[in-house]
């Protein structure tokens, strides 16, 4: 396919002011875009804005593509999403820490650089320093379910940055949970086209007991934002399953309606949407609330035994989320609830639509 000449030069400050300045260049439709290629980036001035929970550097923008030019794959993916009369490529995943959800970002330090610190992608991740082993109950089988997963200490730098390396309480009920209450659906063999969707998989505890109890029954996806999250949540699902086992994967996943639809428009097959969705201690700030329920309502299905299981704790370390502020989220994007589990300051719920009825 030939690449044409295409240019644009835009100062840019967030992710919609990019998508207008591109819009009126190119009258053309774009994803909201994480991040241009360094190599593409003229950077003036050097301070930058940040504002949550969209954040892009505030920089003059200028780049001409020549094509078919030769290009790394971020750039490339660049060069598809911005030129005109282009088929969209997938987008590559972009360097995120859950740190910049929790902190608040300054504009006036005194090194004049905004407070960015340069993130390497290919940076590696130390080796974990915590490992823990569980052995689960098989409902349709004698031999047990044993995860070996690995993790850091939650007092360790990871976990200052990434809070999905460390394993949280909330994870035990939501495993109790799929054993005793959703096996049988995970293993119903008249269901072969079942999909399963882990949100936040930190070092994907539960959505590897939902993988395992399916016995390949169903289509597992784990999925986080945090870039060394992921990296940690792929080393413990390449340990615990087979190099050749096609029904599970990892991907990047952010939170929001629109992140939630670019996300479907790269899937391939029929079926894109999700019949189960789980997710464990997800919410400690607010402003990760109506995403997280945007992302599900974008992603579940719509049949009446769609629905998310969620574990949230409300007295975990550092949470500055009332409850209440977590459920009527969920009914402003149209979910109704139950509470399927009560211990202390733990619940498990399942949602589902609203008009949707129970399983019978």
């Amino acid at each position: 396919m030939e690449m044409k000449e295409c240019s644009i030069r835009a100062t840019i400050c967030s992710l919609d002011n990019i998508q207008d300045k591109m819009s009126q260049s190119f009258r053309h439709n774009f994803w909201r875009i994480p991040h241009p290629p360094r190599s593409l980036l003229r950077l003036t001035p050097p301070s930058t804005s940040w504002s949550l929970p969209r954040r892009v550097p505030c920089c003059t923008l200028e780049f001409g593509i020549h094509g078919p030019p030769r290009a790394t794959d971020h750039e490339r993916n660049w060069n598809h999403l911005v030129c005109g009369n282009m088929t969209t490529a997938q987008v590559k995943e972009v360097p995120w820490v859950d740190a910049w959800v929790r902190w608040e970002r300054d504009d006036d330090c005194d090194d004049g650089t905004g407070c960015i610190e340069e993130e390497d992608e290919d940076e590696e991740l130390p080796p974990a320093t915590e490992s823990y082993t569980f052995t689960y109950p098989n409902p349709s089988s004698d031999t047990d379910i044993v995860l070996e997963l690995k993790g850091f200490h939650e007092d360790s730098e990871q976990i200052w940055n990434s809070t999905g390396l460390k394993l949280w309480r909330s994870s035990h009920y939501l495993c109790q949970h799929l054993v005793n209450e959703e096996a049988e659906l995970l293993q119903d063999e008249n269901n072969t086209n079942l999909r399963v969707l882990e949100v936040g998989s930190g070092l994907g505890r539960c959505g590897l007991l939902a993988h395992s109890l399916s016995h390949d029954n169903a289509t597992t996806v784990l999925t986080d934002g945090d870039t060394d999250t992921l990296k940690q949540l792929r080393q413990n699902v390449s340990n615990n399953t087979s190099a050749n086992d096609g029904t599970i994967t990892c991907k990047q996943l952010l939170w929001g309606e629109q992140h939630a639809k670019d996300y479907l428009s790269q899937q391939s097959g029929e079926k894109k949407h999700f019949d189960l969705i789980l997710g464990s201690d997800l919410i400690y700030v607010q402003s990760v609330i109506q995403p997280l329920f945007e992302t599900v309502k974008t992603l579940l299905c719509t049949h009446d035994n769609a629905k998310f299981l969620m574990a949230h704790c409300s007295r975990r370390e550092g949470n500055e989320v009332d409850l209440s502020m977590v459920l009527n989220a969920a009914r402003e994007e149209g979910f109704k609830y139950d509470v399927m589990v009560e211990d202390d300051d733990i619940s498990l719920f399942s949602f589902r639509r609203k008009g949707a009825d129970k399983e019978t």
